[in-house]
Formats: C-alpha cells, sequence, structure tokens
C-alpha cells in the first residue's frame, strides 16, 4: 500500500508540473494606473411624504396643503430592491496613467499638435491575449470620439510601423499622442466603460491633461503638499508647450483629474477649484469626453477646415459638425439639424404653480458596469416671464468620485457647453435649482445597475 501510494502521489506531482510547463505565458507590460472608480453603496436617502406615483407620471400637488416647500422626509419602502454593490478593490500605488517615451526616442513633451497621427487615422489592434470581455469599453472609447470629430480608427492593423496595440495588464495607461513605432493603450480589467477607454483614448490622440495647461492656475489651485510623491511631473507639472487651441480651459473635460487623485491624505483634495467653478468642488472632469474635448480634437486634427466652404448657422453654442457639415455639433441640451429643437426623445414637462413630480428610472438592477451609458432628458418649459424650479427628492445612483458610473446633471446656466457638476447621492444635490430662462435641460445617466430618481418641479 505504501508503494502503490508513493506512486500515485509521484504520478501526481509529474502530472502537476507538466500542466504548469505546458501553460503559455504571456508578458504584459506593467505599467501604473490613474485611480479606478468602483461604485460604493451609500445610505439610501428618504422619500418625500408624498402620494406613490408610476415612473415617468406627473404628480400635481394642491399648493394650499403645502406647509413648507421642502418635504417631509419618511421611510423609503425601495430599499429591499437596490442592488448590491461590490466591494471597492484596493488601489495600487500609481504614478500616474501617461506611459513614458520609447527608449531611444525621449524627447521632451511637446505641443500636442507635434503628435497628430497623419491624416487623423490611427492603426490599431487588440494583443492576441485581450479578453473579448473587455473589448466593448474599448470599442465605445473609439465610437465615441469617432462620432464627434473627424479621427478614425483603423481596427485590426497590426502591420503600420506607426500603431497602436491595446493591451491587458493591471493599469489604465497610455502614451500622448504617436511617438513612433507601435506603442501600447494599457487597458486592464479594472478599465471597464467608456469613461476610462475614452480617457485614455484621448491621450493616444494627443490630449494631455487638463490641470498640466499653462493657465490651470487660474481657474483651479494645487495642494501639492498632498500629491504622492513621483506623480507630480507627469499628472500636474504645467506643460508649457502644449497648446490651448482657442479652447476655454474645460474643469469637466474627460482630461481633468477629479478633486482627490494622486491625494497622499484622502480626506484632503489635491486640486481645489477657483471660486468661478467653486461648485465643482467635489466633482471636477467628466464620465464622457465634453463638447470642448470634442473640439479640442477638431481643432488638432484641423478637422473644423473641412467645413470652411459651408454657410451653415449653429444655434445655442453649437458647431458645424465635421462628419456632416451641413449640420451641427450641439451642447448638452439641444438637439436638431441646427440646434433648436430637444434632443431626441426627451421628455417634455409642463410646470405649474404647484409642485408636481416625476419618478423614473434608467438601467436594470442586474446590469453590471456596461461598456455604455444610457440617457433620459427632460425638457421642463414654463410660461413666457416665468422660470423653473427643481429639487432632486430622492435618488439612487452607483456613487463612486466624480459620478462616473451614473447621476443627475441639472442645467442652471444658459451656456451648456460646460456642463454643471453631477449628483449621485442626494446628500450632495442643492436644496433647488432655477433654470436661466424659460426652459431648463436636466439629464440623467447611467451604466450600473438602475439609476432611480424622483424630481419636483414647478414655475416661479
Amino acid at each position: 500500500a505504501g508503494k502503490m501510494l508513493i506512486l500515485i502521489t509521484g504520478s501526481l506531482i509529474l502530472l502537476f508540473v507538466a500542466v504548469v510547463t505546458s501553460q503559455e505565458i504571456v508578458y504584459e507590460p506593467t505599467m501604473v494606473d490613474e485611480m479606478v472608480n468602483v461604485p460604493i453603496v451609500v445610505n439610501q436617502s428618504e422619500l418625500v411624504n408624498e402620494p406613490m406615483v408610476v415612473a415617468t407620471q406627473e404628480i400635481v400637488y394642491d399648493p394650499m396643503n403645502e406647509v413648507v416647500d421642502e418635504p417631509k422626509l419618511v421611510n423609503d419602502p425601495i430599499l429591499v430592491d437596490e442592488p448590491q454593490l461590490v466591494d471597492e478593490p484596493e488601489l495600487v500605488d500609481e504614478t500616474s496613467d501617461i506611459l513614458p517615451d520609447p527608449i531611444g526616442r525621449r524627447f521632451a513633451r511637446q505641443a500636442e499638435v507635434s503628435r497628430v497621427w497623419p491624416n487623423g487615422i490611427i492603426p490599431i489592434s487588440f494583443s492576441s491575449s485581450y479578453p473579448d470581455k473587455q473589448k466593448a469599453s474599448a470599442e465605445a472609447g473609439m465610437k465615441r470620439w469617432e462620432a464627434n470629430t473627424c479621427v478614425r480608427f483603423r481596427r485590426n492593423d497590426v502591420t503600420s510601423k506607426d500603431r497602436a496595440v491595446i493591451v491587458n495588464g493591471g493599469s489604465c495607461q497610455s502614451n500622448v499622442g504617436r511617438v513612433g513605432g507601435p506603442q501600447t493603450v494599457i487597458l486592464g480589467p479594472a478599465c471597464n466603460g467608456i469613461s476610462t477607454s475614452a480617457h485614455e483614448l484621448g491621450h493616444a490622440l494627443g490630449l494631455q491633461h487638463m490641470q498640466t495647461r499653462a493657465d490651470r492656475d487660474t481657474y483651479v489651485t494645487l495642494q501639492t503638499g498632498n500629491i504622492k510623491v513621483r506623480t507630480y511631473d507627469l499628472n500636474f507639472k504645467v506643460e508649457a508647450t502644449a497648446q490651448n487651441l482657442s479652447v476655454p480651459y474645460d474643469i469637466t473635460s474627460i482630461m481633468h483629474y477629479q478633486p482627490y487623485d494622486f491625494a497622499r491624505n484622502l480626506q484632503q483634495p489635491t486640486i481645489v477649484p477657483k471660486s468661478m467653478f467653486a461648485e465643482y468642488s467635489k466633482c471636477m472632469g467628466n464620465y464622457e469626453p465634453s463638447f470642448y474635448d470634442y473640439l479640442r480634437v477638431n481643432k488638432m486634427y484641423k478637422c473644423d477646415q473641412k467645413c470652411a466652404s459651408y454657410r451653415t448657422q449653429c444655434s445655442n453654442n453649437g458647431v458645424m459638425d465635421v462628419n456632416n457639415c451641413n449640420q451641427c455639433l450641439c451642447p448638452a441640451g439641444w438637439g436638431g439639424k441646427t440646434c433648436l429643437e430637444n434632443p431626441s426623445g426627451s421628455t417634455t414637462l409642463t410646470p405649474t404653480a404647484s409642485w408636481q413630480q416625476i419618478q423614473t428610472t434608467i438601467g436594470n438592477t442586474q446590469d453590471d458596469q456596461l461598456a455604455e451609458f444610457s440617457y433620459k432628458h427632460l425638457v421642463i418649459t414654463a410660461p413666457t416671464g416665468r422660470k423653473v424650479e427643481a429639487r432632486i427628492d430622492y435618488m439612487w445612483a452607483g456613487d463612486s468620485a466624480g459620478c462616473k458610473f451614473g447621476g443627475i446633471e441639472i442645467f442652471e446656466k444658459a451656456d451648456s457647453r460646460i456642463t454643471p457638476p453631477r449628483v449621485c447621492k442626494l446628500s450632495d444635490a442643492k436644496s433647488s435649482y432655477r433654470s436661466p430662462s424659460t426652459r431648463m435641460y436636466i439629464r440623467l445617466y447611467n451604466r450600473f445597475a438602475q439609476l432611480s430618481a424622483h424630481i419636483s418641479y414647478r414655475y416661479i
């Protein structure tokens, strides 16, 4: 029996060695990453003590029955239906999401326009070992840049001398612009969704971080003492040679860091907005490329020159669409050929002097960090001479830094090229919001589980 046991044990060891040694080992570059946002469960808000309604149904309240403007809160009966979010993974001590220039081709970081891809075409492919389940996020980022700029990603190009290769790894990283020869865009498992892929592909197109612009000290203040060691130069140091391309500083750019990114003490911010952007103290950056991000790329690649001979007139700060010069690229809240219409699929609401409430949802409770967002557009129009007042009575969304999984944006300014601060938990919402004119635009977005919101509105 003892000999039989030894024989069996020895066979198992040989089998284990054979399996291990026959496995193909793929070496992916070990790079650093910028901080990854993962939704965290927050305490649920409480519902307004008002009649229950069906989603998107309006309820008119009798103002004579109102004692105060703010509703009395009661326990939230929806808690049992809320999805349970996964715990946030431990973050690695990262230094930057920007890859250094290849050895032998190292040079000073230059103006973005010096690293553009010829004719706006970026040869790109996935590495042979790249997981299929992660490709949707990369595709979402590529499609978004292509839909709003003239750049094109030439997929499955494995032969061009200068090309980008999307590889797996433990980080989210890219070079800035074309550096010559094959270059990597690292989109690991934690880089899921359009937010991260669009950011890293933005670097590959040639975009620097917004907070490294030469004029950044006019708009934000860096708390340098709280920035992690070895992260300042690549993430926060001013790029004096980078061109602004006549595009304003955009605190809502997909290329702008969040207030607490790379903080030594996570209870203190690394970036503090100046007074003009004070309302963004908790929420900088973006969950998708901004209107100004598209303009920046279109100027960098001279896409706008394609429409030089056209006379298309765009309203509400829209610009000619470089993919179809007979129509316009519209800022948030506007749509149609010349940006005079509501966004496609908008829900239009008519306010009264009494509070009404809309209850609405986006997504499915079973959805788990989808690659793309779903949107809901609300347009509320008051009578002539009146404005709209709105308040968020209740909401649930996957809470994360910068609300990158879902949230609500209520536009209080006439110029919607810079989006308002996002809200993904009720405690961060203002007590009320007011429209700049007779028209108020509200956008809800989501890609994780189901966002739920109750919003009241009236004219004043």
